[in-house]
């Protein structure tokens, strides 16, 4: 297996929009050879850009529970409390007040939500997730407490 993480020399005195395109364009060529904290980071970018392109019942379309649950978690990892508690109470709001049973009530309901519900309803939390550079400052501390998922020893 590859080592993706990069030197740390490469990445002194970016601004955090070149570091974290640095390091997610380390993550999309090598999927899978992506350390823990990489690998972190790409899953809550791909959310966070799900939702900033279609709102959060794009995103949660696009996810089976379980990952829905890893991405919670992973916000979660990071200190992001409040993106845990929108996606959570996101899922509830759309599976009527409720966690889904499983991937197919969740799929079921969404089948059946029309565009003036979503606008209705789901606004608010897209509004909660919206633009990724409002994770900057967690991933900035999570690399500083785990700099060996992302850079090479110096």
């Amino acid at each position: 297996m590859a080592d993706t993480r990069i030197p740390q020399r490469d990445v002194r005195g970016l601004s955090d929009d070149a570091l974290f395109e640095k390091l997610l364009g380390v993550a999309y060529e090598h999927q899978d050879s992506l350390t823990p904290g990489q690998a972190l980071i790409a899953r809550l970018v791909s959310f966070i850009r799900d939702v900033d392109n279609g709102g959060i019942t794009q995103a949660l379309w696009n996810r089976d529970l379980d990952e829905t649950e890893q991405v919670i978690g992973d916000f979660e990892v990071i200190g992001a409390a409040e993106h845990a508690d929108a996606v959570r109470q996101a899922v509830r709001t759309l599976a009527g007040g409720r966690w889904p049973a499983s991937d197919a009530d969740m799929e079921s309901r969404l089948e059946r939500i029309s565009i003036d519900w979503i606008e209705a309803n789901m606004t608010r939390y897209d509004e909660m997730l919206y633009f990724e550079n409002r994770l900057w400052p967690h991933f900035n501390l999570y690399l500083v407490a785990h700099p060996n998922d992302f850079f090479l020893p110096e």
